[in-house]
Order: structure tokens, then sequence, then C-alpha cells
């Protein structure tokens, strides 16, 4: 299961050794270069910057303010607590500053991630999309189910950037059903 910058991570993993994978659950992401995805090159060009980097490393940019806008409810402090325990001081935050800067600068790696699509059609997919999200949106779920026709998509409703806070109870169910039957269209919150 891939979301945010696993799926570039992930996806990239999986189509170097797609015989290791079963099947892909892929949340709001993407794996292609970004250069013309408006929204993500802005935000590399802006969080990427060296100015961006400081405000992450030194005030905890993403955890502190990047997070809670990209979820749908408050956290709790214990909750944020357990998000900012791995990043406790700048030197620790220095690989957080630097993603942003590779959604641009990582085209070559991007381009690899894209073509290796290929060698898992044959793969089981399910997109978890939340439609809230303003990072990753309609259009790059829209590729997705290009790069993969027999996907099954499940709109998460309501659900922001960070899906498995948003949803996660909606993400449990389609999971289970859709490793039941690869047919099964996404369960509502209601049922």
């Amino acid at each position: 299961m891939v979301q945010d910058w696993g799926g570039p991570i992930g996806l990239g993993f999986a189509g170097r050794h797609p015989e290791l994978v079963h099947s892909l659950f892929i949340g709001n992401t993407w794996a292609w270069p970004a250069q013309d995805v408006k929204p993500m090159a802005r935000f590399s060009r802006v969080v990427g910057s060296p100015i961006g980097s400081f405000l992450i490393e030194r005030f905890n940019l993403f955890v502190n303010h990047l997070l809670p806008n990209g979820i749908n409810r408050k956290l709790s402090k214990a909750e944020m607590a357990a998000y900012r325990g791995p990043f406790p001081t700048p030197k620790s935050r220095r690989p957080i500053a630097i993603l942003p800067r590779e959604i641009l600068s990582s085209r070559d790696y991007l381009c690899e991630v894209e073509k290796g699509l290929e060698g898992l059609f044959d793969k089981p997919v399910l997109l978890l999309w939340g439609d809230a999200d303003a990072a990753f949106t309609e259009r790059e779920r829209k590729r997705f189910e290009q790069k993969f026709p027999g996907a099954v998509t499940c709109a998460l409703q309501g659900a922001k950037h960070f899906i498995q806070e948003c949803a996660p109870e909606q993400i449990c169910q389609a999971l289970l059903l859709f490793e039941g039957s690869p047919m099964v269209v996404c369960a509502s919150e209601e049922s």
C-alpha cells in the first residue's frame, strides 16, 4: 500500500520487482515526473526552496502545519506527539526537507517509476482516493485509472491528503472487500 511520497518509492520498488507484488493498494499519490503537474511543481519549488527547507528543519513545518491541514479532523495532543516523535531535532528533519525538492529534481527516477508501472498491469489494483485532497486531485486519480484500466476505485468522500487519518474504517473495509472479490465497489460510510 502506498500513499503520498510512498507512491514513487513503493511503486518504484514494485516496478523493479513485480514478482514480489501480489496486489497494489494506491492512495493519493503519483508515479511520474511532476513538471507538468502545476500544484506539485509549485509545492516543490516553494517548500523545496532554501527557505522551505529552513522552516522544515527549524520549525518542523511538515508536522506542525502541513500535516494538520491534510486531515479533516483535529488531531489529539497524543497523536501530534506521535507524529513529532521521530523528528525531535533539526538534523532528524533533514530527510523531510529534501523530499519536496526531489519532486522536481528526481525526474529521471520518476520516469523509471512510470515505465515500471507497465510490468504491474496484471496485478489487482485498488485505488483509495481522498476526494478532498488539495495535493493529489482527480487528475492524478484518473491518470492511475488510465494506467490500470482494471483498477477498482474507492472514493473516500471528504478525505483530505492523509487518508489513513481521515477514513481509516472505510479503507479497512475496502481492503477486506477487495481481497475477497476484486469486482467490489467501495462501500459507503453508511453501510
